[in-house]
């Protein structure tokens, strides 16, 4: 990192994914052809991972399927500040390993937090009802790196 002084601790890097609920996967196909898709995730902290739903089939497994090295980015605060002539943000980069979640016990429990995370304010419980989870995928990307950086307040 260029201007180190606006680097983020490992800790406020964590916090800024515990707190924010949208980020950017970017995935490569195994011809290398990059593709990066905004989604909602939950990080886990317990895990050093994050978990997203996608469709079972379509750009986002293929690519995981044929290369699994996946980048993550999370905005936090940002607001451009004119008389100033710069920005105040916060934003992370995680770089990991993504899987699809095979476990059918694992799925819903993972389902379960992202829905908790996105929606605290509705109780979510674990039955086995749940009409969506046939029909989708839970991603994990397990966290090899992770930096931070901010500017501003």
């Amino acid at each position: 990192m260029r201007r180190s002084e606006r680097a983020m601790s490992e800790e406020d890097a964590c916090q800024l994914l515990e707190n924010e609920t949208l980020g950017v996967l970017s995935t490569a196909c195994a011809q290398g052809i990059p593709y990066g898709v905004p989604l909602n995730y939950c990080f886990v902290r317990e895990d050093n991972a994050i978990y997203f739903h996608c469709a079972s089939k379509g750009r986002k497994t293929d690519d995981i399927r044929a290369n699994p090295h996946v980048s993550f980015t999370v905005v936090g605060k940002h607001c451009i500040v004119p008389e100033k002539l710069t920005t105040y943000y916060q934003s992370v980069i995680v770089s990991g390993q993504a899987s699809i979640v095979t476990d059918d016990d694992e799925k819903a429990m993972r389902f379960d937090q992202l829905c908790s995370h996105l929606t605290p304010d509705i109780e979510w419980r674990r039955d086995g009802s749940c009409r969506f989870l046939k029909s989708v995928a839970i991603v994990r990307i397990d966290i090899k790196s992770i930096s931070g950086k901010k500017n501003g307040d």
